[in-house]
């Protein structure tokens, strides 16, 4: 919401305004940063248990290949053939999984990144706004406000502005 105001701004309180918006930006920054190194922690996580069962998977089919091929005849090597056909298909199957997974987890690092480049930006031209009006007020012309959710306008005087 935008209000224009006439008389000379109270350059302190705008600055004062200004440094509380960057300090809590820096705040949601730290959030952010703090919550992708958690996401990142948990998909390490997930990962490394699926890849231990992967391991545990080849071990036991490997313990059972070498069980059915010391069984006498082309009995046991027909089961043998037979379960590492088995597994081979399963290790497919879980080689895709894994190539889902990564895909998915690249796709959404990418729209966080692009949310937080948009946010910068957004950012930066805030403030670039607020430096602009902060130089371009005389005392004596109309000055533009910018009310920002959450917080009260404030006047000249330092009473806060009803929306």
């Amino acid at each position: 919401m935008f209000q224009f105001l006439s008389g000379t701004p109270d350059v302190n309180e705008l600055q004062k305004t200004l440094a509380a918006r960057d300090v809590e930006i820096s705040d949601l920054q730290d959030q952010v940063k703090a919550l992708l190194e958690a996401d990142q922690r948990d998909f390490l996580n997930d990962n490394s248990d699926q890849l231990a069962s992967i391991i545990k998977t080849k071990n036991e089919v490997i313990q059972s290949l070498q069980v059915q091929l010391q069984v006498p005849g082309k009995e046991g090597l027909a089961q043998a053939i037979d379960s590492a056909a088995t597994s081979n298909a399963e290790l497919h199957r879980l080689r895709d999984i894994v190539a889902d997974l990564e895909t998915r987890l690249k796709g959404q690092d990418l729209e966080l990144r692009q949310v937080q480049d948009q946010r910068d930006v957004a950012q930066a031209a805030q403030f670039t706004l607020q430096q602009q009006q902060l130089a371009a007020c005389p005392s004596s012309q109309p000055f533009l406000v910018v009310a920002v959710p959450g917080a009260p306008a404030v006047t000249e005087a330092g009473s806060a502005l009803v929306d």
